[in-house]
């Protein structure tokens, strides 16, 4: 499985999907989990959701990071409520005033902001990877069930050949009718698993439709690809990519850094803020006094703020202060959680690996061997009609099985991927250049 193609560094994950690029066609055919995982990025509600809340993160920042907005004022004196001065009569009062933050608030304001669209960026990730995780395990489901359906379509044919063979066998007095009958009650069950895998199938084309936002009766080829038995990595090496890529850590991580940058605030609230401004008074001319009557009166304006409420303030730093523990904290949980699952998922898929390695090469081949050499004996005559059966039971069981190992390695590979934050085939890309 590749999502190296989907996962395409941060810059190409936070564009919209462009409306002139041309959507692959999966309704028929075979189709790759790599072509279902791209239109999963491009289309997924989910994963456009996680998108625009990470663009809308962004757009705090700059917030954060500029100044109040600036004051302006007129007041303007009734002509029966002028105040008289000895140049004239107030007619209006003009001022502008421009709040300034102490410094370094803004600074730490912007990197509170920054820290949490990091964050948000993170769990953006995370929903992504998760979106590609449902999807494997719905493409991988599907797969078993046409896989499923293909084998018992083949036992069904071959079960007809037996019934005809016990037939003539019959029909020539060789052998019971009970044979006949045997076989047509094994033929029975066979079509009756086929009528339920194929309205299984309906149901999981409907439910990968619905994670590509498509009708969920649109038709959907054949998935294919899930043949790649590939897993070289310890698990010391995917505890490394975890510390590094894992999306909840890093969210975390970047949580953290968002509560020691807003406590260092919450410190510097006990620092006042400062204010500058400009008034200008206009005064109306006085006719009876030469010279300098009537001129207007300036001023400029210097304010500081009194943080004298130090409760509040000494309340808002303890609030920071256990924040930033509760985050540490959480960093240390998630952790050491995400350690663990990615030794189990890993446990879990060399298991599938190994199994469906064992099925592959050695079960399989066996068991058809043994199927192939009892349909000899029987129609020689060597062979009963039981044994036959008990050879094609254990022949489509362990096809099933193999089918069903193959889904299950998909999915928890998948899993797995999603845990560590990287796609396996990155994961050995990285590995390489360093």
């Amino acid at each position: 499985m590749n999502l190296g193609g989907i996962l395409i560094g941060v810059a190409g994950l936070v564009l919209p999907w462009p409306g002139w690029a041309q959507d692959l066609d999966i309704s028929s055919g075979v189709v790759q989990l790599k072509d279902v995982l791209e239109l999963a990025h491009r289309h997924n509600p989910e994963i456009q959701a996680a998108r625009a809340e990470w663009e809308a993160a962004k757009q705090r920042i700059p917030q954060a990071r500029s100044l109040p907005n600036p004051m302006a004022g007129v007041a303007m004196m009734p002509a029966d409520a002028a105040i008289e001065t000895r140049r004239g009569s107030i007619g209006r009062k003009y001022s502008v005033e421009q709040k300034v933050p102490f410094p370094g608030k803004l600074r730490l304001a912007g990197k509170v902001a920054k820290a949490e669209a990091r964050a948000v960026r993170e769990r953006y990730r995370g929903v992504e990877l998760s979106v590609f995780a449902k999807v494997t395990a719905a493409f991988s489901g599907l797969f078993y069930i046409e896989q499923s359906i293909e084998t018992d379509e083949e036992q069904a044919d071959l079960i007809r050949h037996f019934s005809r063979v016990a037939e003539r066998k019959y029909s020539i007095g060789g052998r019971s009718q009970s044979d006949v009958f045997r076989a047509q009650v094994e033929q029975a069950k066979i079509i009756n698993d086929l009528i339920t895998l194929r309205s299984d199938r309906v149901a999981a084309r409907a439910r990968l439709n619905a994670l590509l936002n498509r009708a969920v009766d649109r038709p959907f080829g054949r998935p294919g690809g899930l043949e790649d038995l590939t897993f070289d990595f310890s698990q010391q090496e995917l505890q490394a990519a975890a510390e590094r890529y894992c999306p909840e850590l890093s969210a975390q991580k970047a949580t953290v850094e968002q509560r020691k940058a807003a406590r260092a605030l919450a410190t510097l609230q006990f620092f006042p803020d400062l204010a500058f401004g400009y008034e200008h008074t206009a005064v109306n001319p006085l006719s009876s006094v030469p010279g300098a009557d009537g001129q207007d009166a300036r001023a400029f304006i210097v304010k500081l703020s009194v943080p004298l409420w130090i409760k509040s303030l000494l309340a808002q730093r303890s609030e920071a202060d256990q924040r930033l523990v509760a985050a540490r904290a959480a960093y240390r949980d998630i952790r050491n959680r995400t350690m663990a699952g990615v030794v189990d998922l890993a446990v879990a898929v060399e298991n599938h690996l190994r199994l469906a390695t064992l099925f592959k090469d050695t079960v399989i081949p066996l068991a058809e061997g043994t199927l192939a050499s009892t349909q000899r004996g029987y129609e020689a005559d060597r062979v009963n009609f039981l044994e036959l059966l008990d050879s094609q039971r254990s022949f489509l069981k362990f096809k099933l099985e193999f089918h069903q190992h193959l889904a299950d390695f998909a999915t928890k590979r998948a899993e797995l991927e999603k845990m560590i934050g990287i796609s396996l085939e990155d994961l050995k890309g990285d590995s390489n250049e360093r």
